[in-house]
């Protein structure tokens, strides 16, 4: 018999624990990853054998689909072609001549030109496919515990933050990986723009379902929820991410549009109006945050010097990519010697460049009909006006899922595990629960428009 209830997110939920241990480092972690890789597998069994849940609403037909379409183009990235296919793709050509000249065999090769890192790179999309079947198949009662957990561990990575910081040259010990961002607030991540992230997603999760607390003490409960946003702030300011503090402002706006319904907009602007005057004095006297501000008017970011060299990069690659994971041996490639430095790129810097690069245009269009299928989503949950419980956690979703996917475009925050636990999460929050679904479904049945 299956588990239904809260005990249906003990699964998720240890993922969720799992991916916030070991899952804060985009790369050079192979234990770490496997570990969270692992149980992500074995959530995804026990979803498919019904384990827990209550089966998935329509809304995951979309999602189901794009997931097995997106394991084709890994599949395919991986299938040996014949030799003559192989040569004609682009930038195979120099490729080609080297096997030529050291007489080796011109046999059948795969797409990716480093098939050992596509294999990982599908490995690494691993935990949040089955953090978003796995939430698909919850009701409501367990996605809000999911969402109050993620609430829970962005303070704890902003108090784990503060210590860091307080240990200054010393946060080695407390610090889970290798960083040049050594005695920064990073929390449980190897730099401070995916801790900014995290934080952003608990002021947004905290913002929305404040109102949606009910019983005696709802009032100090929700009182709490706002404190905890107001240190949550003051977290990602403390960051220095530029990024983080523009994207905050976004976050607050629509955490202000959803409050408007539930009529305490006067108070949370109050709120957030006070904030805004204790950023300000910590901004003129406290040397840390007035850094934070004062990147602002760097205008050479390193970003624009390497993104040509992406852009060449997929342009001599061709249509077709070079291959999920495989970036780094691709810039390497490609390098111009103005652009040289001691600075290790190990992303591009800009997700959707390196999806084009890597993906190619399949990738590409897979990513629009995803971007597609939350935008629909959306538009659903902003259509309706009520503040039903299940509505406001699918429009914290929405914000969430939106926020990652604008800082995609200046970072990789969706390459870390737990980002991308976290995104699809919110992803799944935002379909309709099983149980809603066929209480809808019986009611048209009822009552027929």
């Amino acid at each position: 018999m299956p588990v239904s209830g809260l005990g249906s997110a003990l699964m998720p939920l240890v993922l969720l624990v799992l991916a916030f241990a070991f899952g804060g480092g985009s790369a050079g972690q192979p234990v770490r990853d496997m570990i969270v890789e692992l149980f992500a597998i074995l959530v995804l069994l026990a979803a498919a054998l019904g384990w827990f849940g209550r089966g998935l609403s329509p809304d995951a037909r979309i999602p189901l689909i794009l997931i097995g379409l997106l394991t084709a183009l890994f599949l395919f990235q991986l299938t040996p072609l014949p030799h003559g296919v192989w040569a004609a793709l682009g930038g195979r050509e120099v490729g080609d001549s080297v096997l030529g000249l050291i007489g080796e065999a011109q046999g059948m090769r795969p797409l990716s030109v480093q098939p050992e890192h596509t294999v990982l790179s599908a490995l690494a999309v691993l935990p949040g496919v089955a953090m978003g079947i796995a939430a698909m198949r919850l009701g409501t009662p367990a996605r809000l515990a999911l969402a109050w957990s993620l609430v829970a561990f962005a303070l704890a990575s902003l108090l784990l933050g503060a210590v860091q910081v307080s240990l200054g040259s010393q946060a080695q010990t407390l610090t889970f990986y290798k960083t040049s961002h050594l005695g920064l607030p990073i929390g449980v991540f190897a730099n401070t723009n995916h801790q900014a992230d995290l934080l952003l997603i608990g002021i947004v999760m905290a913002g929305v379902l404040a109102p949606t607390l009910s019983g005696p003490s709802a009032r100090t409960w929700r009182w709490l929820a706002w404190g905890v946003m107001a240190l949550l702030a003051v977290g990602v300011v403390a960051t220095g991410s530029r990024a983080g503090i523009a994207l905050m402002g976004v976050g607050l706006i629509a955490v202000v549009a959803r409050e408007r319904l539930t009529g305490h907009v006067r108070l949370f602007l109050l709120g957030v109006a006070g904030l805004g005057g204790a950023l300000a004095l910590l901004i003129a006297f406290n040397p840390v945050f007035a850094r934070s501000f004062a990147d602002f008017a760097n205008v050479d970011d390193p970003r624009f010097h390497f993104w040509p060299n992406v852009l060449y990069a997929i342009g001599h690659f061709g249509w077709l990519g070079t291959g999920a994971g495989t970036f780094d041996g691709v810039y390497r490639s490609v390098e111009t010697l103005d652009t040289l430095s001691s600075a290790y790129v190990n992303h591009a810097h800009n997700d959707y460049l390196e999806i084009l690069l890597e993906m190619g245009i399949p990738g590409i269009l897979l990513l629009i009909a995803f971007v597609g299928f939350l935008v629909w989503r959306g538009i659903a949950v902003v259509r309706r006006t009520d503040i039903r419980l299940s509505l406001n956690l699918a429009y914290a979703a929405m914000v969430c899922a939106g926020l990652l996917l604008l800082h995609s475009a200046v970072d990789y925050p969706l390459r870390t595990p737990l980002l991308g636990v976290v995104f699809g999460l919110c992803c799944a929050l935002m379909t309709r629960p099983p149980r809603e679904d066929a209480e809808a479904a019986n009611k048209t049945q009822t009552n027929p428009v």
